[in-house]
C-alpha cells in the first residue's frame, strides 16, 4: 500500500502542472515524455506519462489512442496501400521502414493494461478496470519504441538528420459519446486535444535540438550524451529535430523569438526565411489576432531530407528550400507563409482534420495567398521569373478548375479518389470560396468575420456549422445559401455571355393608320435617316451555364465610350438586355471587377463585336495567368 500511495505521489508531483486547469482553455490531454534518440538505430526509445481528464457527460470505460508511426510498418497498411509507397514526390525506401511498439502500459496504481490492449494497425484501443466517471482523470504510464522511417511523409532520418513527428502514443479526442479516433490515412492529418507537454529528449552530445514550446535547460550526461528539456502549454502535439549539422539563426519580431535551423549548404535563403516569417506574423497579427506564444521555430531540412518539409506542428514548423532557389520563385516564402498560417488554423483553431481539413487548409491557403501579395506584387507572389508572372492566388485557381465537380468541400480526407482531388477540395476551392465571400462582403467585413472566427474559437473544436455562423452573424444571413452550396455541394459558378445582336432602326414597313388616314410604308417610300442620327437596337443574352447562382454586375461598352452598369441576381438561366442608342454596343462583361473568382471560366465572361483583344485581356487576365502556370508547370517535367 506505501508504493501505491508513493507512486501515486510522484504521479501527481511529476503532472502538478495539468492540474492547474485554466477557465479559458481546456487542459485534456496532458503528457509528460522522456525520449532517446539511438541515433545508430534510427529510433527513440520513448517513456510518457498521459494524463486525460473526461470532459464529457458520460463515463468513458475504454481510451483510443493513435499510433500513427505503424503507417510506415509494411506495404499493407492504409497509409501505404493509398499512397503507393509515394508522397509528395518522396518514396519509402525498402527496408527502411518505421513503426511503434508498445513495451508497457499501466496505471498509476502499478496495474498493467497490456492485456487488455489491442492494437489495429494505427490505432490502439485499452479497456480499463473502471470506467472514468464525467470530470475525473486518469494517469497512465507508457513505455514505446519508435524506430524512424528513411524520411517520408513528414517524419524520419536521412543521414544523421532526424524529424519525429507523430512520434510518441497519442490519445484520441473523445466527443459525441465515443472516440473519435481514425486510421491513419494517406490524405489524412491529425485532431487532438490541448494540453501542457514537458518533453526530456537525450541525443548524442554533438546533437542540437529543435523542438515545439520553449526550452528549459539542458545536461550533460556521462554516456556522451546530452538531454534537452522542453515545455510547452495549451499545445495539441509536440515534434522535434535533431542534428549535429544544424546552424542556428535567431530574430525577434514584437514579443516573440525566432529560431531558424537549418544546414551550411542553404545559408542563401535564412534571410528569405526571416522576411516570411515576419510578414506572417506581421499580418495574422493585425488581421486576425495575435500569436499567442514566445517562439516560433522554423527547420530547413537537409537535402535529400526534403520529405520532412512543408509541415505544420505547434510552435514549429518544416520549410523547403534547396542549395539554389532563384529569388524570382518564391518557394521559400510561400511555404513558410503557409506552415505559420497553421498555427492559426490549425495549432490554435483545432479543428478535425481528418473529417473537415479544409477549415483548416482551405482558410490557410486564402490567408497565404494575401500576405504573400502584400510581401510581393499582387500579379507575383508565386513566381516572377524571366517574365513570368503568377500569383499565389493563381496557383489554386488553377488547380480548381481542372476539376470544378468531383467532390464537395465538406467530406472525409480519406474519401477523395486521389490526393489531387483531396488537395483541390481542401485547399483551393475554400481558398477561392473565401475570396468570392471577400469581394463579395467587403475586406472589412471578411476580417471581421475571421477575426471573430478565431477569437470565438481559440484552443476548441470548431466545425464547418460554427464558420458558417459567423459569416452569418457578421454579414446577417447574406451569404448563407452561397456557402452551404458551395461546402456541402459540388455545383459550380459559370456565366457566359451568350450574344450581342445589333440592328439599325429604321422606319417601319407596311399599313398604319395615322391622323390622316391609313397609308403604306414600303421599300419605295421609306425615308433614309441621316447616318448622324442612326439609332441601334442592341440585344444582349447573359447565360447560366452553371448550377450555383450568385449575383452578379454586367457592363455594356458602346463605341463612343458610354458605359452602362446592370445588376442581376444571377438566378435563372438566361437573362436578355435591350438597348436603343445612337452608338453600338462594342464589348459586354460579366463581373468586370473579377469579384465571383469561382467562376470556372473567365473567358466566356466578355464579349466583343470588334475582337477588340485589349478589352477581352482586361477582363480574362486571370486565365491568362493560368495558361502561364500551366507552360511553367510543363517545363518542369522536361
Amino acid at each position: 500500500m506505501q508504493k501505491i500511495i508513493i507512486r501515486l505521489f510522484l504521479f501527481l508531483l511529476i503532472m502538478e502542472s495539468a492540474f492547474t486547469v485554466a477557465q479559458e482553455i481546456d487542459r485534456i490531454a496532458n503528457y509528460k515524455i522522456k525520449a532517446t534518440l539511438k541515433s545508430d538505430r534510427k529510433a527513440i526509445e520513448g517513456y510518457e506519462i498521459v494524463h486525460w481528464r473526461n470532459t464529457s457527460s458520460v463515463e468513458v470505460k475504454d481510451l483510443c489512442f493513435h499510433l500513427y508511426m505503424n503507417a510506415f510498418k509494411n506495404e499493407s497498411t492504409y497509409f501505404m496501400k493509398e499512397s503507393k509507397g509515394s508522397h509528395r514526390s518522396n518514396k519509402i525506401e525498402d527496408g527502411k521502414w518505421g513503426y511503434i511498439d508498445i513495451k508497457s502500459i499501466g496505471l498509476a496504481d502499478g496495474r498493467s493494461l497490456m492485456k487488455s490492449m489491442k492494437i489495429d494497425e494505427t490505432i490502439m484501443r485499452v479497456n480499463l478496470y473502471e470506467a472514468i466517471a464525467p470530470g475525473k482523470d486518469i494517469f497512465l504510464e507508457i513505455t514505446f519504441l519508435t524506430q524512424l522511417p528513411r524520411v517520408f511523409a513528414r517524419t524520419g532520418y536521412f543521414d544523421n538528420f532526424f524529424m519525429a513527428g507523430q512520434w510518441f502514443p497519442k490519445i484520441a479526442v473523445f466527443e459525441n459519446e465515443g472516440w473519435n479516433c481514425h486510421y491513419f490515412h494517406a490524405n489524412s492529418e491529425f485532431f487532438a486535444d490541448f494540453g501542457n507537454y514537458s518533453v526530456d529528449i537525450t541525443v548524442p552530445e554533438d546533437y542540437k535540438v529543435a523542438a515545439t514550446g520553449n526550452p528549459r535547460g539542458k545536461k550533460n550526461n556521462i554516456d556522451a550524451t546530452i538531454t534537452y528539456s522542453y515545455e510547452a502549454e495549451n499545445v495539441h502535439d509536440f515534434a522535434w529535430s535533431a542534428s549535429p549539422d544544424f546552424l542556428i539563426a535567431t530574430a525577434q519580431f514584437n514579443e516573440v523569438e525566432i529560431q531558424l535551423y537549418y544546414f551550411k549548404n542553404h545559408a542563401g535563403s535564412v534571410e528569405r526565411y526571416m522576411t516570411a516569417i515576419k510578414a506572417a506574423l506581421k499580418y495574422y497579427g493585425e488581421w486576425y489576432g495575435k500569436y499567442p506564444y514566445s517562439r516560433i521555430t522554423i527547420i530547413d531540412p537537409p537535402f535529400k531530407g526534403g520529405g520532412a518539409g512543408g509541415m505544420e506542428y505547434p510552435t514549429l514548423i518544416t520549410g523547403g528550400s534547396g542549395i539554389f532557389v532563384p529569388s524570382g520563385l518564391h518557394s521559400v516564402e510561400f511555404v513558410t507563409v503557409h506552415e505559420f498560417g497553421h498555427q492559426y488554423w490549425y495549432g490554435l483553431i483545432a479543428n478535425n482534420e481528418f473529417e473537415e481539413a479544409w477549415l483548416d487548409e482551405g482558410i490557410t491557403s486564402y490567408s497565404t495567398a494575401k500576405v504573400m501579395n502584400k510581401l510581393f506584387d499582387s500579379t507575383s507572389s508565386a513566381v516572377d521569373f524571366h517574365g513570368i508572372k503568377i500569383s499565389a492566388f493563381d496557383f489554386e485557381k488553377l488547380r480548381y478548375i481542372s476539376a470544378p465537380e468531383c467532390d464537395p468541400i465538406y467530406k472525409k480526407s480519406w474519401q477523395y479518389q486521389d490526393s489531387n482531388l483531396y488537395s483541390i477540395y481542401s485547399y483551393s476551392k475554400p481558398a477561392l470560396v473565401l475570396f468570392t465571400l471577400e469581394n463579395l462582403a467587403g475586406q472589412d467585413k471578411m476580417n471581421q468575420i475571421l477575426r471573430t472566427y478565431f477569437d470565438r474559437f481559440q484552443f476548441k473544436h470548431p466545425k464547418t456549422e460554427d464558420f458558417i455562423a459567423v459569416v452569418k452573424e457578421i454579414t446577417g444571413n447574406s451569404y448563407d445559401k452561397f456557402l452551404n452550396e458551395m461546402i456541402y455541394g459540388t455545383g459550380v459558378i459559370d456565366y457566359a455571355v451568350d450574344s450581342i445582336d445589333i440592328e439599325e432602326v429604321k422606319e417601319y414597313r407596311g399599313f398604319f393608320d395615322k391622323a390622316n388616314g391609313r397609308i403604306e410604308i414600303s421599300d419605295k417610300n421609306i425615308e433614309k435617316v441621316d447616318s448622324k442620327t442612326k439609332i441601334y437596337n442592341s440585344e444582349v443574352v447573359i447565360k447560366k451555364l452553371g448550377t450555383v447562382s450568385l449575383p452578379v454586375e454586367i457592363e455594356f461598352k458602346f463605341e463612343g465610350g458610354k458605359t452602362i452598369q446592370k445588376h442581376w441576381d444571377g438566378k435563372a438561366r438566361w437573362k436578355k438586355y435591350t438597348f436603343t442608342e445612337l452608338e453600338k454596343i462594342k464589348c459586354v462583361a460579366i463581373d468586370p471587377q473579377d469579384k465571383i473568382v469561382l467562376d470556372i471560366n473567365t473567358v466566356n465572361n466578355s464579349k466583343c463585336m470588334d475582337g477588340n483583344i485589349k478589352f477581352m485581356l482586361n477582363y480574362s487576365a486571370g486565365w491568362i495567368n493560368d495558361l502561364q502556370f500551366i507552360f511553367t508547370k510543363l517545363l518542369n517535367l522536361l
